[in-house]
């Protein structure tokens, strides 16, 4: 069960969300959402407060304040800064990941001294040819930095064409395994927070992604939020239900797979059938919406969608149909 509450208080306000194991972030409210994250990101990159950002004064994890190293958060919003981090650069993720493994689980001394000698030979005959016209100056190298022809080296897509031939499903899957490499010996707590993931990703490349990070939250003990606001797109299962955090003009965190059984079944208007299907499909459509003002949606609209779907042959069939006393409840409320 995920049962985890974070609480973030700034100068204004407090917000709850869940987080633990793999969650997933709802609402429309994505302003207050991003701002949500932002204070997150920016509360344990230790990095120092400006003038300007909106401070997190405390964070409370099971109600005991959280130091700001208490993770290693991974923050992904876009395409282009995936593929940044999967290059070799200065700072990027991959080239820790290539160091790392280098220092960590290679001996390469043999293979260096072999490019020295290499080296030697070709700098003996810059200097015979090119250099011998100078008086006591000649070409040289560093033995030191012979590391750096590794950290001179490109990563590329298959067949030697360039990384940003990787689809976003490829580059999200190859983010996820870079970051698992460089938490495996970290010994710290990650947090891997993907924003607007739906704006990356078709909900079946999204599915593949969130099993691949429940994984990863078993094997290594990574963290995961995220933020998602198209309907119908959230993963809604029976054991995961309560740790989706819906973010509007209220931030809920849903209960058990029970408690909401029990809700609807105690106060819905007519006497229903009440699946774990019928529940979990309904659930899914309408999360983006809970917690906001005047989220309903127009009978009038739902036909006039309905119209128009008809006209460009688009299928809009509901799976649950609705009947007189559901309408009426709809019209009353």
């Amino acid at each position: 069960n995920y049962n985890m509450i974070l609480k973030i208080k700034n100068n204004l306000r407090e917000y709850e969300v869940a987080l633990e194991g793999v969650n997933q972030w709802c609402g429309e409210n994505i302003i207050k959402k991003n701002n949500i994250i932002n204070m997150l990101c920016k509360y344990f990159s230790k990095s120092k407060y400006m003038e300007y950002d909106e401070i997190a004064s405390d964070i409370f994890l099971e109600n005991e304040v959280v130091g700001r190293n208490y993770y290693n958060v991974y923050l992904v919003q876009s395409r282009e800064q995936m593929i940044s981090e999967l290059k070799l650069g200065k700072n990027t993720l991959m080239m820790k990941y290539v160091l790392d493994k280098i220092s960590i689980n290679f001996d390469v001394s043999i293979e260096l001294e072999q490019v020295k000698d290499i080296l030697i030979k070709i700098y003996e005959i810059l200097n015979a040819t090119a250099f011998n016209e100078f008086q006591n100056i000649k070409l040289d190298f560093e033995n030191s930095k012979l590391l750096e022809i590794i950290q001179q080296s490109i990563i590329t897509y298959k067949d030697g064409k360039d990384i940003h031939y990787l689809s976003n499903y490829e580059l999200v899957l190859n983010y996820l395994k870079l970051v698992k490499g460089i938490e495996m010996n970290s010994g710290g707590q990650a947090l891997v927070i993907m924003n607007n993931i739906d704006h990356l990703l078709y909900d079946g490349e999204y599915k593949k992604i969130y099993l691949e990070a429940e994984k990863m939250y078993a094997t290594h003990n990574i963290g995961f939020v995220f933020g998602i606001s198209i309907d119908g797109y959230c993963v809604v299962n029976k054991n995961n239900i309560n740790s989706i955090t819906i973010i509007n003009d209220q931030e809920i965190i849903l209960p058990e797979y029970d408690k909401i059984v029990e809700f609807i079944e105690n106060n819905y208007p007519i006497n229903v059938n009440v699946t774990e299907d019928w529940i979990l499909s309904n659930i899914k459509m309408c999360i983006q919406k809970i917690g906001k003002e005047n989220s309903s949606i127009e009978l009038s609209s739902e036909i006039i969608l309905t119209m128009i779907n008809k006209t460009l042959l688009i299928n809009s069939n509901r799976r649950f149909k609705t009947n007189s006393i559901e309408l009426n409840f709809i019209n009353n409320n």
